[in-house]
C-alpha cells in the first residue's frame, strides 16, 4: 500500500499529540490505533507497519481511514455492539 500523493492520510494529527494521547491511554483498540498513527505519521507506510506488528495492513489503512472522521473519538473507540455482554472477563 503506498502513502497517498501528499504523502499523508491524516495530516489533521502529529507525532507529538500521538506521543501524548498513547501516554495516558489504557484501552488496547485505541493503544493499537494510535501506535499505527504514531508509526504512519513517522513515515512508515501500512504494509511496513504490518511487517513490524503483524497486524494486516487493510486493518492499519482502515484505523488510519478513521482519523479523518469529525470527531476524534471516534477514530478510537469502537461503538457498543449489540446483543449478549461477553461470558469470560
Amino acid at each position: 500500500m503506498n502513502l497517498p500523493k501528499d504523502g499523508n492520510k491524516i495530516p489533521d494529527l502529529s507525532v507529538e499529540r500521538v506521543r501524548e494521547l498513547l501516554a495516558n491511554e489504557r484501552d488496547p483498540q485505541a493503544i493499537k490505533r494510535l501506535t499505527a498513527a504514531r508509526e504512519y505519521l513517522a513515515g512508515l507506510p501500512p504494509d511496513n507497519i504490518e511487517d513490524k506488528y503483524g497486524w494486516p495492513c487493510q486493518t492499519v489503512s482502515n484505523w488510519l481511514d478513521r482519523f479523518e472522521e469529525p470527531e476524534f473519538e471516534d477514530a478510537l473507540y469502537d461503538d457498543e455492539r449489540p446483543g449478549r455482554p461477553p461470558e469470560l472477563s
